[in-house]
């Protein structure tokens, strides 16, 4: 399993980010869902849990947690237009990974595990897989580059 962490401290409109990872997530046609979703004074917590089939055999996994903790309502003001939002720390770990024989196509018979070993690392590690993890990468990657994106263009208050 690899991750991409993203700390920021600032402005933050932290539904707009809520807003961008869902849709995102509904663009590259995952199932999204959300496990978590709390409020607290001063904070919040999302949890996104997403998967999306790729074939009999892979799916792509990919979990984005956000914490905004320390939000405080502060006034702006850039010329002349007065604005209200937040500010506070924003912290961002999505996590990213493929489950390989999602559906037990192999099952639990001990001659169908030493052949699935077999199959995984001599044909699919190599030359499936290798596109598939950076496909899912690719797609972990867009999800932190467009957070970032946010939350850059709301500390350029």
């Amino acid at each position: 399993m690899a991750n991409i962490k993203i700390k920021h401290k600032g402005y933050v409109d932290i539904d707009k980010v809520i807003k961008k990872v869902s849709g995102i997530l509904r663009a590259k046609k995952y199932n999204a869902f959300q496990d978590i979703y709390k409020y607290s004074a001063g904070g919040r917590e999302v949890f996104f849990k997403a998967d999306k089939k790729v074939d009999e055999y892979a799916k792509y996994n990919l979990n984005v947690f956000v914490l905004a903790f320390g939000l405080k309502k502060v006034e702006l003001i850039k010329n002349g237009k007065k604005t209200i939002t937040k500010e506070g720390t924003v912290m961002v770990d999505i996590n990213y990974y493929i489950d390989q024989d999602h559906a037990d196509a192999f099952g639990k018979n001990e001659f169908l595990v030493t052949l699935k070993k077999l199959f995984q690392n001599t044909i699919l590690n190599g030359r499936i897989f290798g596109k598939y993890r950076k496909e899912n990468e690719a797609d972990a990657v867009e999800v932190a580059k467009e957070i970032r994106k946010i939350l850059e263009h709301e500390t350029s208050w």
